[in-house]
């Protein structure tokens, strides 16, 4: 327990600085960002203190908080109160345009590797994960897709996945401020935290919840892990626990319990396993992994973050309809380079009462992608595929799809001004 209590008290004493640092909280600079890299670089200048306990415990809990953050993920019931529903078009076009944007990153990355740093770093077929995974995945994904790429060819895959995600973060704020300052309504102000009231108890049963779906996810994997061959990879502690999650929230919903779910605790806790997860999986990066493929990575990133701009600043034109393509724009931005709270928080220096349908359009589109792209299926899955199969006919299957999806986002951008769709 003495590592997670140290954990903790280094992110206390970093968001009481963070809080008195204007920079930092105007910014919203996560306290584990910034805890970690101070930590990861006192690691890296004395090596030898990664022989220590702590360290080495440090060094498996990002598997474990990834498991509790999706053990939360789907605990949360659906909100009932607004009924009041998007055009399907609006819905449909962002779908389409972060399938779009996601799908290149994914592209960029197979074509860069295949090409380039496979012939001439040497590096394994699956590094064209790291865009994707680190850029529109986040610390989350990087952690998650860990699995993936260790078994297909990379050990040292999950390091440069969670290495691109902090510098898909810093930057996405960096550019995400530049891209919108210039715009007469941005707003550059401290924003308040919502107060969560409640009495201990609930506090309580919320995480109970949360824990009896993490309890049931480890019954589910270790029961299918006696099953299967040993031959064949295990899927990681955290695809279980989601699994969990669902059945704790059917079984409440069954029994007419589904009231003991309270959703802003549950966000809570989940906001809090997340912070841990970041920073014990930054805290303990290897940086000499990192130097190994700088160079690659640096391309990668630079190209990355050009697709990412292309994106927001001409794929959006000609995908989203302009009432709320630049708040939608500067939200999709911070989503495809860091997270989608950076996204908000983007999106909050630009519209501050959020009085545009971005958040809305974006929150109601999110189950059309969120599932496949950007830590979901495809994301876990198309290393093992193009690892063992042809990645070029991949590579050509991925192209084409793209370019399915853009025809069709052309054609409900089209149709949409004819005023035809609703």
């Amino acid at each position: 327990m003495i590592p997670l209590f140290i954990i903790i008290v280094i992110l206390g004493i970093t968001g009481i600085i963070t809080y008195k640092t204007k920079f930092l909280h105007i910014y919203r600079i996560p306290v584990s960002l910034t805890s970690s890299i101070v930590v990861l670089l006192f690691f890296s200048i004395f090596q030898n203190y990664k022989s220590n306990e702590i360290f080495i415990a440090w060094k498996e809990y990002p598997s474990l908080f990834i498991a509790l953050v999706f053990a939360a993920l789907f605990l949360e019931t659906t909100d009932e109160k607004n009924k009041q529903k998007s055009k399907i078009i609006e819905v449909l076009s962002q779908g389409v345009f972060v399938w779009i944007a996601i799908l290149g990153q994914i592209i960029i990355g197979i074509i860069l590797t295949l090409f380039l740093f496979k012939p001439l770093f040497g590096l394994p077929i699956v590094f064209y994960a790291i865009l994707e995974a680190g850029f529109a995945g986040g610390h989350g994904t990087a952690v998650a897709i860990r699995n993936s790429l260790e078994s297909n060819g990379m050990p040292n895959g999950s390091e440069y996945a969670l290495f691109s995600a902090t510098i898909g973060l810093i930057f996405s704020i960096i550019i995400g401020i530049y891209l919108i300052k210039d715009n007469k309504t941005t707003y550059l102000g401290i924003q308040e935290h919502k107060r969560i009231h409640g009495d201990p108890i609930q506090f309580i049963v919320s995480l109970t919840l949360i824990l009896s779906a993490f309890l049931v996810g480890v019954f589910i994997k270790q029961s299918i892990d006696k099953i299967i061959p040993v031959e064949l990879p295990t899927l990681p502690l955290f695809i279980f626990t989601l699994f969990g999650s669902i059945l704790i929230k059917l079984s409440l919903r069954l029994t007419k319990h589904e009231y003991l779910i309270q959703n802003d605790i549950i966000t809570l806790f989940s906001n809090v396993f997340m912070e841990l997860l970041i920073f014990t999986a930054i805290s303990t990066l290897d940086l000499q992994i990192i130097s190994d493929a700088l160079l690659p990575l640096f391309i990668l990133f630079t190209i990355g973050f050009a697709w990412n701009i292309f994106s927001i600043k001409r794929l959006s034109e000609e995908l989203i309809q302009k009432e709320y393509r630049t708040e939608l724009g500067i939200l999709n931005f911070g989503m495809l380079g860091g997270t989608t709270v950076i996204g908000l928080m983007l999106l909050k220096m630009l519209d501050p009462e959020f009085k545009s349908k971005a958040v809305k359009i974006y929150a109601e589109a999110a189950p059309l992608s969120s599932p496949f792209v950007g830590g979901g299926v495809l994301t876990l899955t198309l290393p093992y595929l193009i690892y063992r199969y042809n990645p070029y006919a991949i590579l050509f299957l991925l192209l084409c799809f793209w370019i399915l999806l853009y025809a069709f986002g052309r054609w409900l951008y089209k149709f949409s001004n004819k005023g035809k769709l609703v």
